[in-house]
């Protein structure tokens, strides 16, 4: 059974033979993809080192909202200025967006929204698609999109919200990623809302668990699973269909790579 991780960040793992070694185990498990989820200009740099692996990798570059924190105007800018002559090498622009969970201040949403509609822009002359990020701020993002002449195609990663917020999304075509607590409970009834076409999984790993263990991308392979289950389909199918959509989206997920 083929399947693709849709949201990782396989170059968090930092040591080069500790990720080598799981990537040869997440092959043997059947993995034949991983969607990077970009976040600034050091970890783009990285991604671009995983073109030997074993596993065919989704780049995504992007500006994530959390990296804007700690980052002067200046800085801003100067990472969007790569970003520009970087994304060439990307599958994706991403991630993007608004997080209101750590922008609390006016000044600090007008910044996010500034970044957004830029990157957004850059999507456009690129023709990439886009990886959003949003927290709390799902109506603020759509009025953002809506207003775009028109819309890029893309994925909304960590998708766990009222399944209301998701109705925008879901005629504009976008995919609906879900994260790892799926498998313990479904409060949104996401599964039942969202079209099947429209949904793949993510690990969104590494994630450091209580433990002190870490979360690897076989957590979307049991949510794939468990989705499985809960439609009462053949769990090839169910990784057949996030297969299709997700090589759709990203180009990169059919380039043959070789160790």
């Amino acid at each position: 059974m083929q399947w693709i991780d849709s949201h990782c960040h396989s170059t968090l793992i930092l040591d080069k033979s500790e990720r080598t070694a799981l990537l040869r185990m997440l092959q043997i498990q059947g993995c034949v993809g991983l969607v990077q989820g970009g976040i600034d200009p050091e970890e783009w740099d990285r991604q671009l080192e995983l073109s030997n692996a074993p596993i065919p990798m989704a780049r995504v570059f992007g500006l994530h909202p959390w990296a804007l924190t700690s980052r002067t105007p200046d800085a801003i800018q100067a990472a969007l200025s790569k970003l520009e002559h970087i994304l060439c090498h990307a599958d994706a622009l991403g991630e993007l967006g608004l997080d209101w969970a750590i922008a609390k201040t006016h000044e600090q949403r007008q910044v996010q929204k500034q970044v957004f509609a830029q990157q957004l822009e850059l999507a456009r002359l690129h023709r990439k698609p886009i990886v959003l990020h949003c927290v709390r701020a799902y109506s603020e993002t759509w009025a953002i999109l809506k207003s775009l002449p028109q819309q890029p195609e893309g994925l909304l990663h960590g998708f766990w919200t009222q399944r209301q917020n998701a109705r925008p999304f879901i005629e504009a075509g976008y995919v609906f990623s879900l994260p790892p607590r799926i498998q313990h409970g479904d409060p949104h009834q996401l599964l039942s809302y969202l079209p099947r076409e429209q949904i793949v999984f993510e690990s969104d790993a590494p994630q450091k668990r209580l433990d002190g263990s870490w979360t690897t991308p076989l957590q979307a392979l049991h949510s794939l699973q468990h989705a499985a289950q809960q439609w009462g389909e053949d769990p090839a199918l169910t990784c057949d269909r996030q297969l299709r959509t997700l090589q759709r989206l990203f180009a990169g997920l059919m380039r043959p790579e070789t160790s």
